[in-house]
């Protein structure tokens, strides 16, 4: 008798399950080595748990919309947006900007797809009663922005962290262009009261000020106003 082909459903129920049980298996190992006093050991599995819940989130997302019920995309976007709330807007001194209260995610350790769909739906929302912009001749600066707690030795090297998905998002809704000759980019670092990823299009004769603001002022960077 032939084998009856899986539901999309149930084969991504069944993905979710054995990811389920890697990202289970993945936080004994980081118990048991924080435990052994092996912090080195409890920070590797630390990322390796990072991306298989990054990937069962992913599918989790899928399920709800996998059942046929029409209610179940909008109803899941406005769970994503309720999750990790994006701000959208422009600083005191009119650049446009992204706050997200995540880390962007390490390149090796995957995660994109997580920001990416995030960030599609908050640029998305916020463009529905707006003109897109067509920023040109700009910076994209990025501020990682790491809870003071953290110690540096925690700190990401700045070219081993995923940035494509917040390019192509910012160049489908903002910029004219990404090329490299019309959108540079510059990458920092700064102590806060939390882990977050601040992302500005700032005109590229306006830099000087904003590296200023940086070094000098970085909370004059926040908040975005609509």
């Amino acid at each position: 008798m032939e084998e009856k082909t899986p539901s999309p459903f149930k084969r991504d129920i069944d993905r979710a399950c054995k990811r389920l049980q890697l990202a289970s298996m993945v936080l004994r190992n980081v118990c048991d080595a924080y435990a052994a006093g092996d912090r080195k050991e409890a920070y590797q599995n630390a990322f390796e748990f990072a991306y298989h819940t990054e990937r069962l989130t992913l599918l989790a997302r899928t399920l709800p919309a996998l059942t046929g019920i029409p209610a179940a995309r909008s109803k899941m976007e406005h769970q994503i947006a309720e999750v990790l709330p994006l701000h959208i807007g422009y600083t005191a001194d009119g650049w446009f900007g992204v706050d997200m209260p995540a880390l962007l995610p390490k390149k090796e350790h995957g995660g994109a797809d997580y920001i990416r769909q995030n960030l599609y739906l908050a640029l998305g929302e916020y463009f529905k009663s707006r003109d897109k912009l067509r920023l040109d001749a700009c910076v994209l600066v990025v501020c990682h922005r790491y809870d003071r707690n953290r110690p540096e030795r925690a700190y990401r090297d700045h070219d081993n962290i995923e940035l494509n998905a917040i390019v192509d998002a910012l160049a489908l809704y903002a910029l004219y262009d990404d090329g490299p000759l019309r959108c540079e980019h510059h990458y920092c670092s700064l102590q806060d009261d939390r882990d977050a990823t601040t992302v500005l299009l700032v005109p590229q004769d306006a830099f000087t000020v904003c590296y200023t603001r940086i070094k000098t002022a970085p909370q004059m960077l926040l908040p975005l106003f609509p």
